[in-house]
């Protein structure tokens, strides 16, 4: 198992090819409503996990690839400078700046951690017996034992929730029906127990490593989406038909609450959306949601999370490989060993004189290099029937 520039690129289309489909997979409710969003949240997780480890796995077949592709690889690893003894290449430049503004966006965001944990801390308790009291019949029926923080603040526009050890719930301080406040602690309260804080850490995880590729802001997008639409699903799953509609009105009104939010943390999960056009999808979802409440369609279910699994495993069985230069080099195939040619189907195969075929794992990555052989380990052959007659089994 180990990283190359081949296993980056195969991850990245393979990434860019899902992230695609669930876009608009989104962009139809019905057609979320007939997979169910725990599903295309489960399949989602699957692919920013692909996205964190770009590795080629012990039985990854390579392919390798004779034209353009060796011409783009030697672009960035042939070296045209030296510093102090250190030699440059283009691949070497972008690893440093890949690096460097991964560490700076760790930073940043361990910082950002830090503010949101101290404005959390430092907001006061809410102190209103009725709402508190609310909260208690929500919590209760989650039928957990977590202990939360109830706070108050006039600098957020919407409630919200942080933290996974240690969890807040910050209000604003508004006046709102008992039973709009139990929805909105049902649905912070569901954020919580579902797993969402830890969804959300994996997706700035991901940004802060390939934040040089834009799939993972639209994946970092999707996902926020995915998980307000998976909480808003589970709480309104068990309710009556006028509840969801009271639900779906509740989140009406905390969007058009006229309220200026004074701080904005990218840790904090907030109950409704800052754009009124997504938060009119959320209700439309819902809406559709109702039509499926009472049947799910298991084999397009089935289907999309089966063709995810095997395209991601496809994508790790195999990969294109550029075919490696010798010409300039002769001491890298002599001395350095590039290859293991102590393999079976791992030969060479003379062409004419002095000019040979490299053959790894019986498949030709080199025609035509001319250059002379010093090793005696090295096994040649001067036809490919010659090589399935005597090459070693193990």
């Amino acid at each position: 198992m180990h990283f190359s520039f081949s296993s980056l690129i195969n991850m990245t289309v393979a990434c860019f090819i899902l992230t695609g489909i669930f876009y608009l997979l989104l962009r139809h409710n019905k057609m979320l409503s007939h997979f169910g969003t725990s599903l295309v949240l489960g399949v989602t997780s699957i692919v920013i996990l692909r996205f964190l480890i770009p590795v080629e796995l012990p039985f990854t077949k390579s392919v390798y690839i004779y034209s353009i592709y060796p011409d783009i690889y030697h672009f960035f690893i042939d070296d045209f400078a030296t510093i102090n003894g250190f030699p440059i290449n283009l691949c070497r430049l972008l690893a440093g700046i890949w690096i460097t503004g991964s560490v700076l966006l760790f930073c940043r965001s361990i910082r950002d951690y830090i503010k949101a944990y101290q404005f959390c801390k430092a907001c006061p308790p809410l102190e209103q017996k009725q709402i508190l009291e609310t909260f208690t019949q929500a919590y209760a029926e989650m039928g957990k034992n977590k202990r939360f923080h109830i706070a108050v603040s006039d600098k957020v526009n919407t409630p919200l929730i942080f933290g996974i050890s240690k969890s807040f719930i910050i209000t604003p301080p508004i006046d709102l029906s008992e039973q709009d406040w139990y929805f909105i602690f049902k649905h912070e309260l569901t954020h919580y127990y579902r797993g969402h804080l830890f969804y959300h850490l994996l997706c700035e995880v991901m940004c802060c490593l390939y934040w040089w590729n834009p799939a993972v802001y639209l994946i970092r997008r999707l996902m926020r989406a995915l998980l307000e639409m998976d909480v808003d699903t589970s709480v309104t799953r068990l309710l009556a038909t006028e509840d969801t509609y009271a639900y779906i009105d509740c989140l009406t009104k905390m969007a058009t609450l006229q309220i200026v939010r004074k701080y904005y943390n990218k840790w904090l999960v907030s109950f409704t959306a800052s754009r009124k056009s997504y938060l009119l999808k959320r209700g439309h979802f819902l809406f559709d949601n109702l039509e499926y409440k009472r049947k799910r369609f298991f084999a397009p279910a089935f289907l999309l999370g089966m063709t995810t699994i095997l395209f991601l495993l496809t994508s790790n069985l195999v990969i294109f490989e550029p075919s490696r230069r010798f010409e300039d080099n002769i001491e890298d195939f002599n001395s350095k060993k590039i290859w293991d040619f102590s393999e079976e189907g791992c030969f060479l195969l003379e062409e004419q004189s002095h000019a040979y075929s490299i053959y790894i794992d019986w498949k030709v990555c080199m025609e035509q290099v001319a250059f002379p052989i010093d090793d005696p380990d090295i096994r040649i052959y001067s036809s490919l029937e010659e090589a399935y007659e005597k090459e070693p089994t193990k």
